[in-house]
């Protein structure tokens, strides 16, 4: 699957903005590729910007939500949904290991992160430095999350 990886950045301050993209491959191996962040990292210390700041805001209230809908094992969306086991063992992908979605203390535990609710479907890690962002099916279950800063998915193992 050829595919594109970008980002765009904003500096107000400086009244400049930048946009990155990169061809990747994704099936020719290789994890994940995140540009953004390490790109806007060169750029405010060629400037010498010292980022201080959380990128986004951190709720200061609790929100009312029911967070038990989001907890569950999640996987990465890119592998073969339709593969049969000989198709498996030729290299066809298959469906990476389970990532966890706990609940604690009215907030989302994602590996070693704390997320706490911005709004539904909307969180924020409790550092600012990250969003989640969860989507619905037709039946308004939780079916699906992607990282604010990468554009791959993680599909919602059936319970």
């Amino acid at each position: 699957m050829l595919g594109v990886n970008c980002a765009m950045e904003l500096i107000p301050d400086l009244n400049i903005g930048f946009f990155v993209a990169a061809n990747r491959n994704g099936e020719a191996g290789g994890g994940s590729v995140s540009i953004g962040r390490p790109v806007m990292n060169v750029i405010l210390d060629h400037f010498g910007i010292e980022k201080n700041t959380p990128d986004y805001p951190i709720p200061d209230s609790k929100m009312n939500l029911e967070l038990d809908e989001y907890e569950g094992d999640y996987v990465f969306g890119i592998y073969c949904h339709t593969c049969s086991d000989e198709e498996f063992d030729k290299g066809a992908w298959q469906k990476g290991n389970p990532i966890p979605i706990n609940v604690k203390d009215d907030k989302l535990i994602l590996n070693d992160y704390v997320y706490v609710a911005r709004e539904k479907d909307i969180f924020v890690r409790e550092d600012g430095r990250e969003m989640i962002f969860f989507g619905r099916n037709e039946n308004n279950k939780i079916s699906y999350f992607v990282f604010s800063d990468n554009s791959h998915s993680y599909e919602r193992l059936d319970d």
